[in-house]
């Protein structure tokens, strides 16, 4: 890759599931002069060339597309050049891409998932800064299993329900990224933890711009609903985009600003495959949170 512009800003956000992460990338959508791009690493995991769909995770996306209204018809949707078949592309397409001259912008960014990445750090991407997202896996696997429950097949527990779910539940994913970013780029990268930022979004997201040079002003905390923006400016694969719209990310879509923390659950309230599963992941948790950027 050629060297990057000085006042060019190259960022990578990497998250956790129900971390509000997509809420953030919609946020930075509109800085000026930026291009964003939404999953590459793991649409290339789920449906590209490295990657293998399972027959699961295949019907329900063959499903939601019967739901969707077509992406060529502009006259429903905006469609712009800016989406692509993920189905044909590599990890190491998307890091060649993430590399390319974007002349005359200010601002690369990039929000992806951690398990899109792992066993693959070969393919990151040179010349991006790494930042990472969390939230308490409580939250995180609570909110999991309400929104993959209304799926079709039988009612299982929740590390059988997800289909790509990844062996060691996202956190140590996350933690062993983070290691390995501290120890070949950068020795305090930045973490936020989804509640201080939902707790003071103005203050969090303007000294995260700040420190990594990203031109930030209060109007970006407040934006349109609905998805236009995505088909309009975002980056990415149609298979991903289908089921960002009509399941994962209905809310970011539906939103106009970042919301409202919330308490953390009761495990008591909860079913047992959600507290199991968090239960593992709080050591990994617990040690990101150490590390978290505080302002």
């Amino acid at each position: 890759m050629a060297a990057a512009k000085t006042n060019q800003t190259r960022v990578i956000l990497w998250g956790v599931p129900r971390c509000v992460s997509t809420t953030f990338l919609k946020c930075l959508t509109f800085v000026e002069d930026s291009v964003c791009w939404y999953e590459p690493y793991l649409q290339a995991q789920l449906f590209g060339t490295d990657g293998s769909i399972t027959p699961f995770l295949k019907e329900i996306l063959s499903q939601m597309k019967d739901q969707m209204p077509p992406l060529d018809d502009s006259s429903q949707l905006l469609l712009g050049d800016n989406l692509y078949e993920a189905s044909k592309h590599s990890l190491s397409w998307v890091r060649e891409r993430l590399e390319e001259e974007y002349p005359g912008k200010k601002l690369i960014f990039i929000k992806d998932m951690v398990q899109g990445i792992d066993g693959h750090y070969n393919a990151l991407p040179t010349g991006y800064r790494h930042t990472f997202l969390i939230r308490h896996p409580l939250k995180v696997f609570a909110s999991l299993k309400k929104m993959w429950a209304p799926m079709p097949g039988p009612k299982r527990k929740l590390q059988e329900m997800i289909p790509f779910m990844p062996p060691g539940y996202y956190f140590k994913e996350m933690y062993d990224l983070v290691e390995y970013v501290k120890k070949e780029q950068e020795p305090e990268p930045i973490i936020i933890d989804a509640d201080d930022l939902l707790a003071n979004t103005p203050r969090m997201m303007r000294a995260y711009c700040d420190t990594l040079g990203i031109p930030f002003n209060d109007s970006l905390l407040t934006w349109p609903t609905g998805h236009e923006v995505v088909l309009t400016k975002w980056i990415t694969g149609k298979d991903g985009l289908v089921i960002g719209i009509q399941l994962v990310h209905k809310s970011t879509f539906e939103s106009a600003e970042f919301g409202k923390p919330t308490p953390i659950p009761n495990p008591d309230e909860l079913p047992e495959d959600v507290v199991e599963v968090a239960s593992l992941s709080m050591q990994y948790y617990d040690k990101l949170y150490e590390q978290r950027f505080q302002c």
